[in-house]
């Protein structure tokens, strides 16, 4: 096995493990994540300067912005966690651990309370235009559901 000058000799690499498989679809997905999140912080900045919305719906673009971020930052965390500050630690990628299990978990729970409030914010625009309440309430049934 060639070694690196950057590798240490205790590394994964070294020992004969490939980490990659593991963590390969979370650092991916984060990745990709971040990049949306950027998008997201972009078309937010453009909504709150160029539109004269309520303030319900300012409020709403507001609020889903804010659990963006900390889903990001959690998302963030929790890669840093695995990646950088157990750098070399195969135990930590096969055993669960409550630090990641808790971010983990605070960061679904931020998505969901996000697309529940575009899901309740959709069903109130269906039941303006529809001008019935059974399919926008069957939404906020399902939506509200799917929280818990």
């Amino acid at each position: 096995m060639a070694s690196s000058v950057f590798e240490h000799r205790d590394s994964p690499t070294a020992l004969g493990y490939n980490v990659s498989t593991t963590v390969d679809g979370y650092f991916y997905g984060v990745f990709f994540a971040t990049i949306l999140f950027g998008m997201l912080v972009v078309l937010g900045w453009r909504y709150c300067h160029n539109n004269n919305d309520g303030w319900t719906l300012r409020l709403l673009v507001f609020v889903s912005l804010i659990l963006a971020t900390a889903s990001t930052g959690c998302k963030l965390a929790t890669e840093h966690y695995f990646l950088v500050d157990n750098f070399g630690e195969i135990e930590i990628l096969t055993k669960p651990h409550v630090y990641s299990l808790r971010l983990i978990s605070v960061q679904y729970l931020i998505s969901g309370v996000i697309f529940w409030m575009v899901h309740i914010f959709f069903a109130s625009r269906l039941f303006l235009l529809l001008e019935s309440w059974w399919i926008p309430s069957l939404l906020a049934i399902l939506s509200t559901s799917m929280l818990g």
